[in-house]
């Protein structure tokens, strides 16, 4: 009988299911990268990573799975809002090895810091914080991030402490800050490098008025083939003693003013140079200019309005800034286009500005057209047409049919830099649309009557840009918006 019963037991007991061991979740990207190699690549999936990451000093690749994909970038996130920190740190002298590619940063709020009467009250760098590092970040998105604080800076980045990041094919969106909204960079010997990226509606922060990209003394910074749109700042980039380059940006769209430039250091000499500012409203001007000797040439601005406290697109107090080759048409109000304060002169070369009567401007119509959804081209017959130095040549080739000489032309699109649009690459290829055909000429005068609504007003503001139909001293202004014939 007892046999019988222990048999029975055993039965039971081995007919009874075994117990289930929960499978082990998967690695964090932080535990993932606190394990990589040197050299190691990190493939992120599509998803939602509630993390902050630190870089630890690791030259390593953390990617998404298709970077070439926009809609896979942003649904491959990082968000740190539940970490309430930076959502990436670098902070152990990463180098250009170091690379992010294919990822959404967003939800960061920014690492403590002690600085001004507010020590360790506020925060620095809500996207990333970057600290004598130089990583290099690719085909991002990096949007929604925020600094805390009466001194908050770098909502989307703080660079300090001579690092040198790299941004290449990014997209900066809604970063908010008390001083550089999208970057702050400030340290002797800090510079950031930015290519082929968007900015597109900077400065949510509505208790403020700030600056996308903010610069201290002795930093530098180098922007190429970029483009702001639907921005809401004060300036798009300030600089407060640093030395800026920017070569063909545009700024559209947007109630911002394009570069604020102020006291440069010694030996220092920023440089813009065929940029495209059209169909903004700005209370500041779209140059701001104090104790600074920046060299402005072949710049197109035009179709622009200033409000309230400017009344002119070129500001000076002091210094001597250098304006060359560049144009200045159809801007409202129509007050004179350089306003001089203090003791600054413009040395102003090879210029089409309306309004001004110096030396250097030869203030003519200059047939500014649209070339498919490419502003400001100049018309067959513009005297802008080969109207540069004799010394210098264009960079970029037209099509046959557009007659135009070597000899540089004014505005954007001359000039040996012109090259980087080339074939209508850079900046305006990544306005969204498709390349021009070249078989056709413009066929579109590049004033036209537009609508933009201000976040700041309940109604929406027509701003009836001109178009000036006869050349001359006192040109007949009209409202254009039909096709011109060629």
């Amino acid at each position: 009988m007892m046999r019988q019963v222990w048999m029975w037991i055993s039965i039971l007991v081995s007919a009874a299911p075994a117990a289930r061991v929960p499978p082990e979740p998967p690695p964090s990207l932080q535990e993932r990268i606190d394990a990589a190699a040197e050299g190691d690549t990190i493939w992120v999936e599509r998803g939602t990573y509630m993390e902050s990451l630190d870089f630890r000093g690791k030259a390593l690749l953390l990617s998404g799975v298709d970077p070439l994909d926009r809609a896979v970038v942003q649904t491959t996130v990082i968000d740190a809002s539940e970490q309430h920190t930076s959502t990436l740190h670098f902070l152990s002298g990463e180098g250009p090895d170091t690379r992010v590619r294919g990822l959404t940063i967003t939800g960061g709020k920014g690492t403590p810091y002690l600085w001004g009467p507010n020590d360790g009250e506020s925060t620095a760098g809500g996207g990333m914080i970057c600290v004598g590092s130089s990583p290099t970040i690719e085909s991002c998105v990096i949007r929604d991030n925020r600094t805390l604080g009466v001194d908050s800076v770098g909502g989307g980045g703080y660079c300090v402490a001579v690092a040198s990041p790299t941004f290449r094919d990014c997209e900066f969106g809604a970063n908010s800050a008390r001083w550089g909204a999208t970057l702050y960079v400030t340290d002797p010997g800090t510079s950031v490098a930015i290519a082929d990226s968007r900015f597109v509606g900077e400065c949510v922060r509505r208790d403020v008025h700030t600056d996308a990209l903010y610069l201290r003394r002795n930093t530098a910074l180098r922007m190429e083939d970029c483009v702001f749109e639907d921005s809401d700042c004060y300036f798009c980039i300030y600089s407060a003693g640093a030395t800026v380059t920017v070569e063909r940006c545009v700024l559209r769209d947007s109630r911002s003013s394009f570069v604020g430039l102020s006291y440069e250091s010694e030996g220092a000499t920023s440089s813009i140079r065929n940029c495209i500012i059209h169909d903004n409203i700005s209370f500041e001007p779209q140059f701001r200019l104090i104790g600074v000797n920046p060299e402005i040439e072949h710049c197109t601005v035009f179709a622009n309005e200033s409000t309230y406290q400017a009344s002119s697109m070129i500001s000076v107090y002091g210094g001597t800034p250098a304006l060359s080759h560049s144009i200045f048409w159809g801007n409202l109000p129509e007050a004179p286009t350089i306003e001089v304060e203090g003791a600054g002169v413009v040395d102003v070369d090879h210029c089409d500005i309306w309004g001004y009567w110096g030396r250097g401007n030869f203030y003519q119509d200059p047939l500014l057209r649209s070339w498919g959804d490419h502003r400001g081209v100049l018309a067959p017959g513009s005297p802008c047409i080969d109207a540069g130095s004799r010394e210098r040549e264009d960079g970029l080739a037209w099509p046959p049919r557009y007659p135009n000489g070597v000899r540089a032309d004014l505005g954007a699109y001359g000039g040996p830099e012109a090259a980087g649009w080339a074939p209508w690459g850079g900046a305006a290829a990544r306005s969204g649309s498709a390349s021009p055909a070249w078989s056709r000429a413009p066929d579109r005068c590049a004033c036209r009557t537009t609508t933009q609504r201000f976040r700041r007003r309940s109604t929406p503001r027509a701003i009836e840009t001109s178009c000036w139909s006869r050349p001359g001293p006192t040109p007949r202004r009209s409202t254009c918006s039909a096709r011109g014939s060629w």
